[in-house]
């Protein structure tokens, strides 16, 4: 009965997690826009049983297709200049100049394809002196001179941890993958990664 259990567990829980992801971030990319396409579809009498669905869709189709046309157009030289203004008017203008970098480092980051997002597996001495978690070191990993930035996941839900500075000397690093150490964290410990020495020993 109990080896039943936790085999369901193991099938179900990484697919209730993937929902429960994307369902985040659906939410989190339509809700802005969903007053203004709730506000047209009344306005035209479209509304049934299935607006609150359509209405999302709608949206994404919407920005899909504003993401591939603003790539399309960014692939002709002759509009690059236009987006390099917008971008320096961007980083002119009070407020929304650190808003915007901070954006822009962050997707860069994600998506550039000459750096990895993380690029050490580590210990380091969390929540207290007494305790070790899994960290990951964040791209280059020097915030200082003197600190290390190491992102702290969670579990079983790696996305939402902590962003910590550390010292060098209170990192114990791994011999592991980064993919590995994030298969250790969402199984709450079940899948041990393969190292020499650290997790195993």
């Amino acid at each position: 009965m109990k080896n039943n259990f936790f085999t369901g567990l193991a099938i179900l829980l990484p697919i209730a997690l993937t929902f429960w992801i994307l369902a985040f971030l659906i939410n989190l990319l339509t809700n802005p826009f969903t007053g203004l396409v709730d506000g047209i579809i009344h306005y035209y009498h479209l509304q049934t049983s299935w607006t609150p669905y359509i209405t999302k869709l709608l949206i994404l189709t919407v920005l899909i297709a504003l993401v591939f046309l603003a790539g399309l157009l960014g692939r002709f030289l002759f509009l690059n200049p236009l987006f390099k203004l917008g971008d320096r008017l961007l980083h002119r203008l009070p407020l929304v100049n650190k808003v915007y970098k901070a954006s822009q480092d962050v997707v860069q980051s994600l998506f550039s394809e000459e750096k990895t997002s993380f690029s050490q597996v580590v210990l380091v001495p969390f929540p207290n002196p007494r305790s070790l978690s899994i960290g990951l070191i964040s791209g280059k990993g020097e915030a200082t001179p003197e600190k290390v930035s190491v992102f702290v996941p969670g579990t079983p839900n790696p996305t939402m941890g902590f962003m910590l500075l550390f010292r060098k000397d209170q990192l114990i690093p791994l011999d592991i993958k980064v993919d590995e150490a994030l298969k250790f964290v969402v199984s709450c410990g079940v899948i041990h990664p393969k190292e020499k020495d650290g997790l195993s020993s």
